[in-house]
């Protein structure tokens, strides 16, 4: 799934359809109510309490044609929707929801002349595909289909409904990600297990293929083939064998599989995947992700078990978090790095680095990436807020990525294991205003711990997450 599923093709013009030429073949017509009705049902959860929307997949310089499916959705009057989108007061707060989130994120979104550009929220040529035109962007009216209402229609008085509680964390089947706005943390993201694009579309991995995808933070795409800066890995792992000139992602995965664990007494969803970094499968990847929980709510968990198929000379792996702005706020220099005995609630805006971990902090939002050490002898390992190239990320120009880089010197032998676990951390002021902004240093230092059952030693289920790796 992507918005071209809902907002920007299928169901928006199975809705014109209901709409204009719904008489002509009646069991069709009931037939595309009854998708919108299930589609709806999981595509709200894409939108955050401020009206963003997560930018995933192609053609995001559509911009807020990503609402257009909840403007047909009204234009075509579907009865017996779901919650939260039974009514047309709530159809219209998460249509004006959006466009007021892009009518407060558009000073760069035009050209000189008026026009829109290419981009998201700044222009950004990085992110086009080779059909974009000056004029394509104008899909972003799809979600102004709504002023073909009468003037007397009663879309026009309804009161908005407000943002709904409980979005909560949700596996969401038929596009196999779990959409996480969890009520006790500050972050509203994805994460996202097998889809991928086969049509050879600019930057498809970057689009399709991460870990996690972000309202807040987005996600960056590459600006060039050569070298980690210009392939930025945020909520990647990436593989390169050819000292690191170039770098090898998920792309082509697996059928996902999910489960539920237990987390502090909690039941969440969990989701395993595999892949393989390269075509020749020499390196299989099966990794596991758990989404925030009530106890850890700002943190994600990603679990790699890495197992080689054949023997591979020296290796180089690369892990990020979210992607965050890398200019401060005050005067646009870069984030400096905070000494870590400065660490308190009210530690200054910078970067903040241990032995196992990154952390940046700006201006409210904090992103970070933690890890256990792993048991291999001949894995080194650094962290660092990476620096990746200018206008890759697609919502601030200059960025940080928390990163782990691994260097496996001695390669891996045939049926080698080995078991990396990285814990990503995020915080956003962006999301969910009207909630009181946690502490990130007093969530960031209270980390989760994984611990697998033949390791297991402690009872203590408030500060550890036993995890069976499928």
């Amino acid at each position: 799934m992507c918005y071209y599923s809902g907002s920007f093709a299928i169901q928006f013009s199975q809705l014109l359809y209901i709409r204009f030429a719904g008489d002509l073949d009646p069991q069709r017509t009931e037939r595309y109510r009854q998708q919108a009705r299930d589609f709806g049902a999981g595509f709200w959860r894409y939108f955050d309490s401020e009206g963003a929307a997560i930018p995933f997949g192609r053609s995001l310089t559509y911009r807020f044609a990503c609402g257009g499916f909840f403007a047909a959705l009204a234009l075509a009057g579907v009865d017996q929707m779901p919650v939260p989108l039974q009514t047309l007061g709530d159809v219209k707060g998460f249509l004006l929801r959006h466009l007021r989130w892009w009518a407060r994120h558009s000073d760069n979104i035009f050209y000189p002349d008026g026009t829109l550009n290419i981009g998201w929220v700044y222009p950004n040529w990085y992110l086009a595909e080779d059909y974009n035109s000056p004029q394509s962007v104008y899909w972003a009216l799809k979600s102004l289909v709504i002023v073909a209402l009468d003037a007397d229609h009663p879309f026009w008085v309804q009161p908005e409904t407000p943002y709904p509680d409980g979005g909560g964390v949700s596996l969401v089947s038929a596009p196999q990600q779990i959409l996480c706005n969890h009520p006790r943390g500050s972050h509203h993201f994805l994460l996202s297990f097998s889809q991928f694009i086969g049509i050879p579309f600019k930057a498809s991995r970057a689009k399709y293929s991460k870990f996690a995808y972000s309202s807040a933070f987005g996600f960056s795409v590459p600006n060039g083939p050569v070298s980690l800066r210009q392939s930025p890995p945020d909520n990647t792992l990436a593989f390169s064998r050819d000292g690191g000139d170039t770098w090898a992602v998920k792309y082509k995965a697996e059928q996902a599989k999910f489960g539920k664990i237990m987390v502090c007494d909690e039941e969440v969803p969990i989701g395993t995947v595999s892949w393989y970094p390269w075509t020749d499968r020499s390196v299989v990847v099966t990794t596991t992700m758990i989404p925030p929980t009530s106890r850890w709510p700002d943190w994600h968990i990603r679990i790699h078990k890495i197992k080689a198929t054949k023997s591979t000379s020296r290796v180089f792996l690369s892990e990020g978090g979210f992607a965050i702005n890398s200019r401060q706020k005050s005067n646009h220099l870069l984030l400096p790095e905070v000494p870590v005995n400065e660490q308190t609630d009210a530690v200054a805006d910078g970067i903040i680095r241990t032995g196992n971990s990154v952390l940046v902090l700006n201006n409210g939002d904090a992103s970070g990436i933690a890890i256990d050490e792993p048991a291999k002898a001949s894995l080194s390992f650094s962290m660092s807020a990476f620096d990746p190239e200018p206008n890759t990320n697609l919502m601030v120009s200059r960025s940080f990525i928390p990163l782990v880089e691994y260097d496996i010197e001695g390669g891996f032998k045939e049926e080698e294991e080995i078991i990396l676990v990285a814990k990503v951390f995020a915080i956003s002021t962006k999301v969910n205003s009207t909630r009181e902004p946690p502490y990130p240093m007093e969530r960031w230092l209270d980390a989760p711990r994984v611990t697998f059952p033949e390791t297991r030693q402690s009872t203590d289920n408030d500060s550890h997450i036993y995890v069976n790796i499928l």
